[in-house]
C-alpha cells in the first residue's frame, strides 16, 4: 500500500504531531508500506538527518510564519507538487494538520479521486491556545468560528482518525459528519536506552536535583498550565522539603516561569533543564530520575510525552479534562483542573505512601502493553487503511 502524509508540521521541529506521524511512518515503511511525507521545507541551515526504510520526504517552498516562531507555511498545491502526487500514485491520501498542506492534500484527492483520511491532533481552537495567539478576548466566539473551520476540513474527509474517545465526542459535538475512528498514539521504543546506576547519579549532580523529583516534559507554553502545576508544587515543598519539581523542554513561557518560581520562593526546588533533544531524553536517564510525572494541562488530546512516561513505569498525576482524563483513569492519579490544592495532594500521595506509588507503576507498565504498544497500533493502522480502502471502492465507511 502507498500513503501519502501532508503536515504543516514536520521534522526539524519537535512536538507531538511530528512524533506520531514519523513513528507510525517509520514502523509502516518497515513493513513495506511506501510513504510519502509532504511538509514546509525547514529555515535555511536546519537539517533533517531521520531516514526511515520505503519512506520519503518531500519538502516544500515554505515561508516563516508568526503562529509559532518555528511554524511555517507551505505552498499547499503547485505544478510540481501535482507531478510529484501523480508519479507516487498513492492509494490514500493522510493529512495531519488543518492548514496549508492539510487543504493541499483535500484538493489532490479530490483531483485524483483518492481516499482523503484527516487526523485531529489537537484543540487550537480552544482557550488554552488561543492565549498563544493572543486571541483569548471573545473566546467564546472565535472558539465557535474555528470549530467551524475545522469541520469544513474534517467533513471534506473520506474518514477522520483521532486518539481518544473523548475526542471522538467533542468532533461528534460540533457536527463532523464523516466516518470518526481512534486509535492510539505509540512511540518507538528500539531507540530507548535506560541507563545504570552510576549514570544517573551523574545526572542527579549535573541538575542538584533532590531526593525525590516530579517530573513534567514538554513545552514551556501557556497552554500546558504549567504555572497551575508550579503553585501546587508550593503546598508539596510545605510538606516534603527533599523534592525538586523537573521540568523538561523550553518555550516561550520559561522567563515567565523562572520569575513565577523566585515570586513563590521555589526557585530553590525547580530545575529547568531548557531544550533537550529527543533521542537524549530516552536514552540518557531523564524519565529514570523521577518519582512520578505530573501535569496540569487542560488541553491535551493524546501527548507523546504521557505515553513515555507510561513506557518508563512512572506513577501519574493529572487533570480530569479532555486527554489526560483518559490516559490517566486507572493507572494514575486525577485532580480537579485548575486546581493547585487538589494536585499537590495527589503528588504528595505519590511520593509519600510507597504501596501508592509502586501500584501505580505497575499500572503503567501494564497500560503500555495493553494499549500502547507499537506492534498493536501499527496492526490498528494497517486494519483502518484496508477499511478505508474497502470503503471508497463500495462508497461505505463504517462509523466507530
Amino acid at each position: 500500500m502507498k500513503i501519502a502524509y501532508f503536515t504543516d508540521t514536520f521534522l526539524p521541529q519537535i512536538n507531538g504531531v511530528v512524533s506520531s506521524l514519523a513513528t507510525l511512518a517509520g514502523a509502516l515503511g518497515k513493513k513495506g508500506y511506501k510513504i510519502v511525507i509532504f511538509a514546509p521545507k525547514p529555515a535555511r541551515g536546519r537539517e533533517v538527518h531521520w531516514k526511515s526504510e520505503n519512506v520519503e520526504i518531500q519538502f516544500l517552498p515554505s515561508v516563516k510564519t508568526f503562529i509559532y516562531h518555528d511554524f511555517r507555511a507551505a505552498v499547499p498545491i503547485s505544478p510540481k507538487l501535482l507531478k510529484i502526487i501523480r508519479q507516487k500514485n498513492p492509494d490514500i491520501i493522510h493529512f495531519q494538520t488543518t492548514f496549508f498542506l492539510g487543504g493541499g492534500g483535500i484538493l489532490l484527492g479530490k483531483l485524483l479521486k483518492k481516499p482523503v483520511v484527516g487526523s485531529f491532533h489537537g484543540y487550537f481552537m480552544e482557550p488554552e491556545y488561543l492565549k498563544i495567539v493572543k486571541l483569548d478576548y471573545q473566546v467564546k466566539i472565535i472558539s465557535n468560528i474555528l470549530w467551524k473551520y475545522v469541520g469544513l476540513f474534517y467533513n471534506q474527509c473520506d474518514a477522520v482518525l483521532t486518539y481518544s474517545q473523548d475526542a471522538l465526542k467533542d468532533l461528534k459535538h460540533h457536527k463532523i459528519k464523516k466516518p470518526i475512528f481512534v486509535v492510539p498514539n505509540s512511540i518507538d521504543t528500539k531507540i530507548i536506552k535506560k541507563v545504570d546506576e552510576s549514570d544517573l547519579a551523574k545526572l542527579r549532580k549535573k541538575y542538584k536535583l533532590n531526593k525525590k523529583v516530579i517530573i513534567n516534559v514538554g513545552r514551556l507554553s501557556p497552554e500546558k498550565s504549567l504555572e497551575i502545576l508550579m503553585k501546587s508544587f508550593v503546598n508539596v515543598v510545605k510538606n516534603e522539603k527533599n523534592v525538586t519539581l523537573f521540568l523538561v523542554g523550553d518555550g516561550p513561557s520559561k522567563n515567565s516561569l523562572i520569575n513565577l518560581s523566585r515570586s513563590l520562593k521555589i526557585e530553590r526546588n525547580v530545575v529547568f533543564t531548557g531544550n533537550i533533544p529527543q533521542e537524549d531524553l530516552l536514552t540518557k536517564g531523564y524519565l529514570q530520575l523521577a518519582d512520578v510525572f505530573a501535569t496540569a494541562s487542560t488541553s491535551e488530546l493524546q501527548p507523546i510525552s504521557i505515553i513515555e512516561a507510561i513506557y518508563f513505569g512512572l506513577p501519574l498525576v493529572g487533570v480530569a479534562k479532555r486527554g489526560t482524563r483518559e490516559m490517566i483513569q486507572g493507572v494514575g492519579l486525577l485532580s480537579q483542573p485548575e486546581d493547585p490544592k487538589s494536585l499537590a495532594q495527589n503528588i504528595l500521595k505519590v511520593i509519600s505512601d510507597k504501596n501508592v506509588h509502586d501500584q501505580l507503576s505497575k499500572n503503567s507498565r501494564q497500560e503500555y502493553e495493553r494499549k500502547y504498544k507499537l506492534k498493536k497500533v501499527v496492526s490498528a493502522y494497517e486494519s483502518f487503511y484496508e477499511e478505508i480502502l474497502e470503503g471508497y471502492k463500495q462508497k461505505k465507511l463504517k462509523r466507530l
